[in-house]
C-alpha cells in the first residue's frame, strides 16, 4: 500500500523558497534536476504539488530510509537496460518521470559524463523537459545515508526554470548530439 504522496508537506519545514511555478507546464514533462541528496525527491514533490516517478538506482530501495522516499512516497523505475520502454509507460500514462541527469547524488555539480536518458525520452515522447535547481539540501541530508540532520529547518530552495522544447521529432540524432544538448541541459539547470 502507498503512503499518500501528501505525506511530503511534513518536509516543507525544510525548504525556504519555491520559485517559478508559473513556469510548470500543463499536462505531463519530465523534470531533470541536479541531484545533492535523496532528499530532492521529496522536495521536487513539494514544488510541484503531485507525486513523481523516479528514475532511481537499485541500491537506494536496499536502505529502509531511501526506500521510504523512493517507493512509498514517490514511485520509482529501476535503471537499466529497461529504463527507457518503463520511462515512456509512465509518461504514456501522463505522469510525470523525474530524471536527474547527473546520475548519481553529488554534492558538487561535476562537470563530467552526464546521462543523455532525459534528452532521448523528451525526444521520443515529444515531452518538454522541465529544469529545476535544488539547493540546500546536501545539508540536510548528505550523501551517506547518516548523519541526517533533521534540525536544519528551512535550508532548501527549489527554483523551477521555463520549459524546454522537445528536439525536432523527424530528425535523428547521434549519441554525440545526445550529449551535447544533455551538458547544455545542465548547464541551464545550474544557472537558474
Amino acid at each position: 500500500m502507498r503512503i499518500p504522496w501528501r505525506l511530503c508537506r511534513l518536509f516543507s519545514i525544510y525548504v525556504r523558497k519555491i520559485t517559478g511555478h508559473q513556469q510548470i507546464p500543463q499536462g505531463n514533462f519530465i523534470v531533470a534536476a541536479n541531484h545533492l541528496s535523496s532528499l530532492d525527491m521529496i522536495v521536487i514533490m513539494i514544488a510541484l504539488r503531485r507525486r513523481v516517478t523516479y528514475v532511481a538506482d537499485q541500491r537506494l530501495v536496499k536502505n529502509w530510509l531511501r526506500k521510504f522516499v523512493v517507493y512509498w512516497l514517490g514511485r520509482s523505475i529501476p535503471n537499466g537496460h529497461k529504463a527507457i520502454e518503463r520511462a515512456k509507460e509512465v509518461i504514456d500514462q501522463n505522469k510525470i518521470l523525474c530524471v536527474f541527469p547527473e546520475g548519481d547524488i553529488h554534492p558538487q555539480h561535476r562537470d563530467g559524463y552526464i546521462h543523455t536518458g532525459v534528452m532521448v525520452l523528451s525526444h521520443q515522447t515529444q515531452v518538454p523537459i522541465l529544469p529545476i535547481k535544488i539547493t540546500g539540501t546536501g545539508k540536510i541530508w548528505p550523501p551517506q545515508v547518516w548523519p541526517l540532520k533533521p534540525w536544519r529547518f528551512f535550508s532548501s530552495m527549489v527554483t523551477i526554470g521555463r520549459p524546454v522544447l522537445p528536439l525536432p521529432p523527424h530528425k535523428k540524432f547521434t549519441k554525440e548530439e545526445y550529449g551535447q544538448q544533455s551538458i547544455e541541459l545542465m548547464e541551464n539547470i545550474m544557472s537558474l
